[in-house]
């Protein structure tokens, strides 16, 4: 999502938020489909901490970081 708050700019079009949401579903899946592919081996997955400080320029929502589906 765009974000005002970002001190060097965080305004995106709508199809550049677009493109970054479905790269970043894509991303995401990739690392389910390993995560599930070595269940004895991973514990945890965590991604995306650094987007969700209310300066980045790529913030992404704690709720959407939780639900992604949402």
């Amino acid at each position: 999502m765009n974000n005002s708050g970002c001190p060097w700019g965080g305004s995106l079009s709508a199809a550049e938020l677009a493109a970054r949401a479905k790269a970043n579903a894509a991303e995401l899946e990739r690392r389910v489909v390993l995560a599930a592919a070595h269940q004895n081996t991973v514990f945890a997955v965590a991604v995306g901490n650094e987007a969700t400080v209310d300066w980045a320029d790529h913030f992404v929502p704690v709720a959407r970081m939780i639900d992604p589906v949402h």
